[in-house]
């Protein structure tokens, strides 16, 4: 009997451990070479005094909705085909001499498999700009998308995208959408 609920429990805990869906088929230093190409087409140079932290991270929260809703095993299955990045590589590039105060850094995330699922860019308050109507921010931001090839990079076709709310934010130097 040990030996049959052993070999059950071999069949089984890859199918329905959260653990077995994680799948990185990258290492650290993948992630790193992924990440400066994407920085590098976002206009970004981390070549000169950033430093970098790279980190495995895992969504708690929405593995645990989407287990109650489809089942751990069928959530698993889509986990490993990279179809909901899940399971992800998080990788910031900052300034360490700003780094508690509000300095410029480079937030980038891509998925197990190695798809560009998110990235942000943060600069300090302070810094001046310009201020942009809505229609004149989405110009210059579709203009940016188009001309680095993000698309392809993330695979996401923005003109099937409808955006549903955007609100400024008013800093002294400047506007930001």
């Amino acid at each position: 009997a040990a030996i049959t609920g052993f070999i059950i429990f071999i069949y089984l805990v890859p199918e329905y451990s959260p653990l077995y869906s994680i799948d990185s088929r990258l290492d650290r230093e993948q992630v790193i070479a992924i990440s400066k190409s994407v920085a590098e087409k976002m206009g970004s140079d981390v070549e000169g005094n950033l430093m970098q932290n790279t980190t495995f991270r895992s969504d708690a929260y929405s593995l645990g909705y989407l287990e109650s809703k489809i089942g751990i095993g069928a959530t698993n299955a889509l986990v490993r085909k990279d179809s909901i990045p899940l399971d992800f590589w998080y990788v910031i590039w900052f300034d360490p001499a700003k780094q508690s105060t509000n300095g410029t850094k480079l937030e980038i995330q891509i998925t197990a498999g190695g798809k560009l699922m998110g990235f942000e860019r943060h600069v300090p308050d302070t810094m001046s700009g310009v201020t942009l109507s809505e229609q004149e921010a989405s110009s210059v931001f579709h203009k940016f998308w188009d001309s680095r090839g993000l698309s392809g990079l993330t695979g996401v076709d923005l003109s099937a995208w409808k955006l549903k709310d955007i609100q400024p934010v008013k800093l002294d130097p400047r506007q930001d959408w």
